[in-house]
């Protein structure tokens, strides 16, 4: 993603001339972005199953557009979290995920000149990874945003089923500006999604944008605005993948 440069990035809410150019400096949080740091009560209150598998693989994306591979990799590392590990396996990595897969084009994709990766392709990189790391029983379901009461419904179906455990976890495809209020984030985003309070109808995403974000609270519809997005390349709306244990399946 294309910032401003660090010196103007320290200045919030100010401006500063630079040449002949005048250039104005915003909050790093627009108001569908609320900070963990200061909205914690939920998760000292709650189980938040989700939460606590992932926190530990908290992994910031090593290109601008590594987004996808840093959200699987969390996920996977997740996943991995109850078996009992030896003290030769290790954590895996970005790198680690990208060559278990053996997807060169996904490997180009989050490059440093790459372009990222659609809904629909990460599902099926995902996918690979779960069968190539043995992780049998894991099944993928790609949903994709639209303007109809019935997407809305099962988002709030699978996140209210998804907060009961840490067997399954949902990962968001969004235009990130959308919640960060960042007039530069009008690009297409991936991020887990850590933890979601149906009282207050908020998720909590785990943005692997980690050089300009932490855990942040966005509200529910103004995620669903954030899905409700097209990705120029594949020509179809953003949306997110459940990815659920489900011992009866068998991927092929």
């Amino acid at each position: 993603m294309k910032r401003f440069n660090s010196l103007v990035a320290t200045l919030l809410l100010s401006s500063v001339s630079v040449g002949a150019a005048e250039i104005r400096t915003h909050p790093k949080y627009g108001p569908n972005a609320n900070r963990i740091y200061f909205s914690h009560e939920y998760i000292r209150k709650n189980q938040a199953p989700d939460f606590w598998a992932l926190i530990p693989y908290y992994v910031h994306q090593q290109t601008a557009s590594a987004c996808s591979v840093a959200s699987v990799t969390m996920i996977l590392n997740a996943i991995r979290a109850p078996e009992d590990l030896t003290s030769t396996v290790e954590l895996l990595t970005q790198d680690s995920v990208l060559k278990y897969t053996g997807s060169s084009k996904w490997s180009k994709a989050v490059g440093k000149s790459g372009g990222g990766v659609t809904l629909d392709e990460l599902a099926g990189y995902f996918a690979e990874a779960l069968k190539k790391l043995k992780l049998s029983g894991w099944q993928i379901e790609a949903v994709h945003a639209d303007n109809t009461p019935g997407f809305e419904k099962k988002l709030k179906e699978i996140l209210i089923k998804n907060e009961t455990s840490d067997r399954s976890f949902v990962l968001v495809n969004y235009l990130q500006g959308e919640l960060t209020g960042d007039p530069e984030g009008s690009i297409g985003h991936l991020a887990p999604i850590a933890a979601y309070d149906s009282t207050a109808s908020k998720v909590l995403v785990l943005d692997p944008d980690r050089q300009y974000y932490e855990p942040y609270w966005s509200p529910e519809k103004a995620l669903v605005r954030a899905m409700n997005t097209v990705d120029k390349v594949s020509g179809k709306t953003r949306g997110f993948l459940w990815v659920y244990f489900n011992p009866s399946f068998s991927a092929k």
